[in-house]
């Protein structure tokens, strides 16, 4: 059993050398996994994945999500076709799984009562399957989870929502056993040998059952936090192992004593994340994985009898998994020392993962890693366990591929008020066939004399050392008055000459000021005054002093900008043009970024028009095209495409021109705000949002099929509404929250992960809003890539961003490829809404007389030190002598008066004692 108080260990094993202790995990290549699957997003908290020795069994993405995808296990890498699917439920399914004894034998169940069998094809299904092998039906609600027997074939246990656990014989297609609990059930795990059952419910209690008599053997409180608590038997020990959460939200693994479960024999905490812990444990190298949902760690740790968990190295991926789960054992690669192999799967990509133990040579069986293991031969019937029988597993050794066991125990029947055996190692087993396969010698195993220290690949991008700079408190604007009345609009936006602030005061104003202004503003000065509360505003990107201001009366109000707004008193309110046409108040207001004088409005009329300023007229609408008011607009890379998010988390990408809907798609579950940017001149675009657990995450989508994202990263659990600022010359996107005092940033790719964080900028000061810079007003000689304003209480300060660079009188055209030029207009207004499609021109932001990086002149160095190999070394001897010569010379030196001289009173030789 493992100790409870480690004063009392045996001291011959505490220190004990383990074989296990340099276990090292590693993901397959790409062209091993399981690429570009459809895989569901639903946040159901049910199985995802199962495998077997011929199979893998995905949730599938449909709006029930009662569908799962089969793949061939050897079918690794691109596809050609379909991947075929089995119609599984009309409703969620809850939980998938694999007979241990037949590799093709495929359960699942749903929020339907009913439990269905599916038989696959050995070499794999090559078309749907809607009609199940089986039905079982019995249970009342949904049925969460499915297990099959440990030893005996064709037994199953399922839990249900109707509070009851069912024993299932699958040769007869009926239920033998019904277990009533006090709750509903989590999740469940057999014992070894299959004689009693361990549960978790939502009433945080932990049960032993002894299914055949039903009979509660144990019972105990559990993890006490408000989410899902998972079970596992550590194999042949008296013990389980719980995951769960604490009252305080913190995820926890615990050890029980299954003969007393009135304490924990330890309980260890984690973190605070907030996905569930899915743990798989390894019962031939006692080795407990740990996998949260959502994580991008698997965490093993060693379990060794009389001490406490053994954390060995995790392995951490760039990618979130939705669900992990472990192979069969057998069908570990002992060449490859690989002691345990686990599937992970995220949002399209199911990737292998392997753990392996570092050996010199792997030309022999290393038989201290591989002791007999679970075979896939059941070692008793359905009819036999029934009637009482139990037995353990079958045993098989993996180098011969013999089966250990096979002679049947004496049918016993456990007794309910007995406590829980202790197993012995070899039980069941005769000892003439133990010995005769297993006992002898094994091999010499060459272990190695030491462990290579972990490689990491450093991965090597230009933009790896971005780093964010503020300006100093005299380089800031001072003494803003802003109007924050209103969460759902930009408080922020500019266009490289001027920036406009809500200011507070009635009747919807607008401070318009420079850039480059600097110090204290005045505390009277003129504002533009729209007449109406400000709902949301833009500055146009070709007219610099041109603003639009959407009102709560339905109207949009153009004004000039004059240029001494600072020096006057009075507020301006002479309008340029008042575009009329939305019923409601205005929702977003913004000028389309390559077509002159056109703007893209909303409303919370649910309509879309679309504005010529220069003739301040309506030039088209498209009605109903939401059911809630717009939160969040972006513009493709040609303008022709416009994508829209509303209140209700809908995307939906519309050609305004056309006045059609061309895609849409629910983006995040949490009930904040969302935003998009689009990704340059590509298909893809980022949406930022909340997750069901209130997490801030970024997705990325490829509006061509918008059926899921291509890949979803978790940022933190911030509450502010993240707006993401893009720049396509780099591929780095910035995430700036509304409250944060720091902006993350990311490189985007376009493989697997997709997304590399890089970096994050930190202030000591709560950011309200954050507006992008145009490219031009970077200071390319400093290598600035990027510029912001940052809004904040009372004060606006510029934040540049900047690569390291030696050679800074070159430009540096490595890091500034051609960009886009939006400082002038690709279209007219004309051109734009007649139906014209182009993308903007490119111009090089090289400064004139600067010669370019890539043509400078080559840096020569010389070495400090000069070698001349065929300069013949001097022998050891020589060097001895030379040095003892220097030091004799050194003596000689000295004159004998720099010597002591004897003392005049020396003792006589007559004066010592005898």
């Amino acid at each position: 059993k493992l100790c409870r108080d480690s004063r009392f260990c045996d001291m011959s094993t505490r220190f004990q050398s383990s074989k296990f202790r340099y276990i090292q995990g590693a993901q397959l290549k790409r062209e091993e996994c399981y690429p570009d699957l459809n895989v569901s997003n639903s946040s159901a908290d049910g199985q995802v994945l199962a495998v077997s020795l011929n199979h893998l069994a995905v949730l599938w993405n449909t709006p029930e999500n009662g569908t799962v995808g089969i793949l061939k296990l050897s079918a690794t890498g691109k596809r050609q076709g379909d991947v075929p699917l089995i119609q599984a439920h009309s409703s969620q399914i809850y939980d998938l799984s694999f007979s241990p004894f037949d590799h093709n034998l495929l359960v699942t169940s749903s929020d339907e009562p009913t439990i269905k069998l599916w038989r696959l094809p050995a070499e794999g299904l090559t078309s749907n399957l809607s009609s199940p092998s089986s039905s079982l039906a019995g249970h009342g609600k949904r049925v969460s989870v499915v297990k099959f027997h440990p030893s005996a074939d064709n037994v199953l246990a399922s839990a249900s929502e109707d509070q009851t656990i069912r024993l299932w014989d699958l040769e007869r297609s009926e239920s033998k056993q019904t277990i009533s609990l006090g709750d509903s059930v989590q999740a469940l795990s057999w014992n070894h040998d299959g004689s009693l059952i361990a549960s978790t419910s939502k009433d945080k209690k932990i049960r032993i059952n002894d299914p055949r008599s039903n009979n509660i053997v144990q019972q105990g409180e559990g993890h006490q936090g408000v989410k899902t608590s998972k079970v596992v038997w550590l194999g042949e020990f008296p013990n389980i192992l719980t995951t769960g959460f604490s009252k305080t939200r913190e995820r926890q693994y615990a050890i029980w004593d299954t003969r007393k479960l009135g304490n924990a024999v330890s309980t260890n905490t984690l973190d605070s994340s907030t996905g569930v812990l899915v743990p798989l444990y390894d019962a031939d190298s006692k080795v407990l994985y740990l996998a949260g949902r959502g994580d991008t760690s698997v965490r093993p740790f060693e379990l060794q009898q009389d001490k406490a968990p053994n954390p060995l190295t995790s392995l951490n991926t760039d990618v979130q998994q939705k669900d992990v789960v472990m192979f069969p054992k057998i069908g570990c690669d002992w060449t490859e020392t690989e002691v345990a192999r686990l599937y992970k799967v995220s949002n399209n990509l199911i990737a292998p993962v392997r753990f392996t133990v570092p050996r010199k040579s792997k030309k022999e069986f290393p038989a201290d890693l591989y002791p007999p293991t679970a075979a896939d031969k059941a070692a008793l019937q359905a009819s036999e366990w029934f009637g009482g029988a139990t037995n353990p597993p079958l045993l098989i050794n993996l180098n011969t591929r013999a089966i250990i066991g096979g002679s049947s125990s004496s049918p016993t029947t456990s007794s309910p008020s007995s406590p829980v055996p202790t197993p012995a190692k070899t039980v069941s087993v005769p000892k003439s066939v133990y010995v005769d396969i297993y006992e002898p010698a094994p091999p010499k195993v060459e272990t190695p004399d030491y462990v290579p220290k972990e490689v990491k690949v450093v991965r090597q991008s230009k933009y790896r050392h971005i780093s964010g700079k503020g300006t100093k408190k005299e380089s800031q604007v001072d003494n803003i008055k802003l109007e924050t009345s209103s969460a759902e609009f930009s408080c922020l936006r500019t266009n490289g000459t001027l920036m406009g602030v809500p200011w507070v005061g009635p009747g919807g104003r607008l401070a318009i000021l420079p850039i480059n202004k600097t110090g204290r503003l005045p505390d009277d000065f003129s504002l533009i005054e729209a007449g109406s509360n400000l709902m949301d505003f833009d500055l146009s990107p070709f007219h610099s002093s041109l603003v639009a201001i959407g009102t709560e009366d339905a109207h949009i109000r153009i004004f000039d900008a004059p240029k001494d707004l600072l020096t006057t008193k009075a507020n301006f309110t002479k309008e340029s043009a008042d575009l009329r046409g939305h019923t409601r108040k205005i929702g977003t207001v913004n000028f389309h970024p390559l077509a002159d004088n056109v703007i893209v409005s909303t409303s919370q009329d649910r309509s879309i028009r679309l504005w010529d300023v220069s003739t301040a007229s309506e030039k088209g609408i498209v009605k109903d095209a939401f059911n809630d008011m717009v939160q969040a607009v972006a513009f493709s890379f040609a303008g022709d495409l416009t994508a829209f998010v509303a209140k209700d988390r809908r995307l939906k990408l519309f050609d305004t021109r056309k006045a059609t809907a061309v895609a849409e798609a629910d983006t995040h579950q949490g009930p904040k705000g969302v935003r998009l940017a689009w990704l340059g001149n590509t298909s893809k675009l980022l949406s930022t949002g909340f997750g069901k657990s209130s997490e801030r995450e970024f997705k990325v989508w490829d509006t061509r099929s918008l059926s899921q994202p291509i890949t979803t990263k978790i940022l933190d659990n911030s509450s502010g509404v993240l707006t993401p600022f893009y720049d396509s010359d780099t591929n780095v996107v910035y995430f700036s929250g509304r409250g944060d005092t720091s902006i993350s940033y990311w490189e985007l790719v376009d493989e697997d992960p997709f997304a590399h964080h890089l970096s994050t900028y930190s202030s000591t000061v709560p950011q309200i809003d954050v507006a992008l810079l145009p490219k031009n007003t970077c200071n390319v000689m400093n290598v600035e890539i990027d510029k912001f304003l940052k809004l904040s209480k009372n004060t606006i300060e510029t934040i540049t961003f900047t690569v390291p660079r030696n050679r800074l009188e070159f430009f540096q055209d490595d890091i500034y490829p051609p960009t886009a030029n939006l400082f002038n207009p690709t279209y007219s207004a004309s051109e734009w809404l007649g139906g014209a499609t182009r993308s903007p021109k490119m111009i090089d932001l090289k400064p004139q007389g600067v010669q370019r990086l890539s043509d400078a002149p080559k840096i020569v160095t010389e070495k400090k030190y000069k070698f001349d190999p065929t300069k013949p070394k001097e022998e050891e001897k020589d060097l001895k002598q030379a040095v003892l010569a220097k030091y004799y010379e050194k003596l000689q030196s000295v004159g004998d008066d720099n010597f002591v001289s004897e003392s005049p009173k020396e003792v006589d030789d007559s004066e010592w004692d005898d």
